[in-house]
């Protein structure tokens, strides 16, 4: 049951901001579930999303910072990964295309986090 709301929120995640794909992974890597296009490895991407949150957590120790909310991730193009902590076990990973705009999209993923979040918390 709770899969299935956790795979709706990806669903209205995807309409309402024009998301490519999205994922909801454990901070230890373990895929919980996605909506991510059939070409991609949902395993692999969400292991290394987890590797990079916990690289992006040690870094921002080093410099005094606590934790963090928020990763985005840009390639040439201008497509992003962006990745949103939902509380203290999971986060929200979203491929945005290049052409939408990243603020709107990364409040949509913030919003999509605080209800995933209370399914863990």
């Amino acid at each position: 049951m709770t899969i299935d709301i956790l795979k709706n929120a990806l669903a209205d995640l995807k309409t309402d901001s024009n998301v490519e794909s999205s994922a909801i992974i454990s901070n230890d890597g373990i895929l919980v579930t996605s909506d991510l296009d059939s070409n991609l490895n949902a395993e692999t991407i969400a292991s290394m999303t987890s590797v990079v949150r916990n690289s992006a957590i040690l870094a921002m120790q080093a410099v005094g910072k606590k934790s963090i909310n928020r990763l985005i991730i840009e390639n040439d193009d201008g497509t992003k990964m962006v990745t949103v902590c939902a509380g203290s076990k999971v986060m929200v990973t979203a491929l945005v295309e290049p052409d939408k705009d990243t603020m709107l999209c990364c409040d949509k993923i913030s919003k999509t986090a605080e209800v995933v979040k209370l399914y863990f918390e």
